[in-house]
């Protein structure tokens, strides 16, 4: 299998590399028509690309049976009148597959990769491998970068477009323009999509697989179990999300994540029992923490 990953990774570099030669192919064409610093910029692009795909490959880290969560008890207690038994939150958190008794939260089986990954996020058929807890961040970065590649790439054949007095070339950059246009679209969505699930602390896995992840309904049910003891009411259509720490601290969880050299993993089961408390239970026990 692993043989297998190995050939399929370098199999889709290559349709990668032969992607961003078709870039360097066009800039080889109108090589005089632009100025100097769109190939140095299209060059560091098309490159910084490249390298992120490659880095991506290398920093996801797969679970192993050696790996436990941080919560072994039934029960966690959340405040002193609010007991949460977790024994359906940690239900499918076991991967016979792999023969691990007891996954990470978030943690799930990649079907294509055969194994479990942090945090999965998606698997990425650009990359040949998983998006996940340790490479999100690369992933972000590399949408970012791509799109900015293409926006490139769309200004210089609209200026060249202008200029141009051939009509077979104009035929030809029209119908190039058109395609990059499609892709521009794709890519931007996509990034947008991707950044939207970054900033409130979601994967595409929860998104799509909702099914696959009970604690999703587990928080939702004991959030607005405990809520409803405070006066505060939601309907049933309501969800909460279970990581969502703000836009800040979700940007910065995932830097801090990535710069962690011993990529020891988030304990989101932590926050996930902290995000269960109301905002006025938060501030008492900050505020105990701080007189102490």
């Amino acid at each position: 299998m692993e043989n297998a990953a190995v050939i399929n990774f370098l199999i889709y570099m290559i349709l990668n590399y032969l992607g961003y030669s078709l870039v360097i192919i066009f800039q080889l064409l109108f090589l005089f028509s632009f100025p100097l610093i769109y190939h140095i910029i299209q060059l560091i692009f098309s490159n910084s690309c490249l390298y992120l795909l490659f880095k991506m490959h290398s920093e996801n880290i797969y679970v192993s049976n050696k790996l436990s969560p941080t919560i072994d008890s039934t029960e966690k207690v959340i405040g002193e009148t609010d007991p949460i038994v977790q024994n359906k939150l940690m239900a499918s958190n076991k991967c016979e597959i792999c023969n691990i008794e007891k996954l990470p939260l978030r943690s799930h089986h990649c079907q294509v990769c055969n194994k479990c990954v942090k945090c999965f996020d998606h698997h990425c058929w650009v990359l040949a491998g998983c998006i996940g807890e340790n490479n999100r961040l690369l992933f972000i970065i590399f949408l970012f970068l791509q799109n900015c590649s293409i926006d490139c790439s769309l200004v210089a054949i609209y200026i060249l477009l202008k200029e141009i007095t051939n009509e077979e070339m104009k035929y030809f950059l029209t119908f190039y323009f058109s395609l990059i246009c499609i892709f521009s679209v794709i890519f931007l969505f996509v990034f947008i999509y991707n950044f939207y699930l970054v900033l409130t602390n979601q994967t595409n896995f929860e998104i799509f697989y909702e099914e696959q992840c009970p604690y999703i309904d587990v928080f939702s049910f004991e959030k607005k179990k405990i809520m409803a003891q405070r006066g505060y009411n939601f309907g049933n259509n309501y969800r909460f999300r279970p990581f969502d720490l703000g836009i800040k601290k979700n940007i910065l969880m995932i830097f801090k994540q990535y710069m962690n050299k011993e990529k020891t993993g988030i304990k989101w089961d932590e926050i996930f029992y902290e995000n269960l408390k109301i905002p006025e239970e938060k501030k008492r026990c900050c505020g105990n923490k701080n007189n102490k």
